[in-house]
């Protein structure tokens, strides 16, 4: 049976999609709302990207789909309509948030961009643009080393280590003042030296970054927010988020690869016949004759 906060979420949500749930979300927080939660149970949202209803119903009733014949048994199955347009980050974005296109920024794989040259097909659920390096979550060692121009972290790098050398080599040492200033200023140039080729290594903007331009949270921020853990497995349209305590979160749809496409394909296969197929047609070669 699906609770009454996620059966509200899910006929507001705008897909095609079958979504089982089951009670209420479980919670360890120490918070009254989730108390309550605990106390009721789990809910488990299953979507399917592209699902039928109809087809659904028809594996069920043929003892194909008995998990999801037992869930209908036990609780409340029915249809969703979907968004318009009908497509995958559309609607995985209405289902996240419980907002319509308009809300969620999401208008389809394919959006109009309007530039100098006139309306040009773009991507409408990516964006690309210049990201400044602060702005990600960084380790306290990088963010010093961007804190600032390569200058200004040289110099603070170099003084920092000059008064720490000079503390440990009068203080804990006890060398003769003249020997551990000496001693002590070198040390600090070589670390003021190694501060400025490690900051300059560091580009303080990425030129192209792949982002995620959906303006609405899922659902699950919400409820981390308030104390329920969540756990999202490939979730749409869900990448480029700002993190929330209590979630843990795989992002599916619309990340980006290693090299920031979301549109090249791959085989891996050890099976030779895959790469001996041959061509499709033949082509002329400069001389006139056919090649292929």
């Amino acid at each position: 049976m699906i609770s009454r906060l996620g059966w509200a979420l899910l006929q507001r949500a705008a897909r095609t999609s079958l979504i089982a749930g089951a009670f209420a979300v479980t919670s360890v927080a120490p918070c009254a709302a989730s108390n309550r939660a605990a106390e009721a149970g789990r809910v488990i949202v299953l979507g399917f990207d592209g699902a039928d209803e109809k087809t659904a119903q028809e594996l069920m009733d043929r003892g194909e789909l008995p998990n999801l014949a037992r869930l209908r048994a036990e609780g409340t199955f029915a249809p969703l309509k979907t968004t318009t347009p009908a497509e995958s980050p559309v609607s995985w974005a209405a289902l996240n948030s419980g907002q319509n296109p308009a809300k969620t920024g999401i208008s389809g794989f394919v959006m109009r961009e309007l530039g100098a040259g006139g309306p040009a097909p773009a991507l409408g659920h990516q964006e690309h643009g210049a990201r400044r390096t602060d702005s990600f979550e960084l380790n306290l060692l990088f963010r010093w080393l961007v804190s600032g121009e390569p200058v200004h972290v040289a110099s603070w790098t170099g003084g920092a280590m000059f008064v720490g050398f000079a503390i440990v080599f009068l203080v804990l040492l006890r060398l003769r003042a003249r020997m551990a200033l000496v001693l002590a200023a070198l040390l600090g140039i070589a670390a003021a030296c190694g501060g400025f080729v490690a900051s300059r290594a560091i580009p303080r903007e990425i030129v192209d970054v792949v982002g995620n331009p959906t303006r609405t949270a899922g659902f699950w921020e919400d409820a981390a927010r308030a104390g329920i853990p969540s756990v999202v497995l490939d979730a749409a349209m869900a990448w480029d988020r700002p993190a929330v305590p209590d979630l843990k979160l795989l992002a599916g749809l619309g990340v980006p690869d290693v090299r920031g496409s979301n549109g090249d394909w791959f085989i891996y296969t050890t099976d030779a016949s895959t790469h001996s197929e041959s061509p499709k047609a033949a082509l002329p070669a400069p001389d006139g004759t056919a090649t292929s």
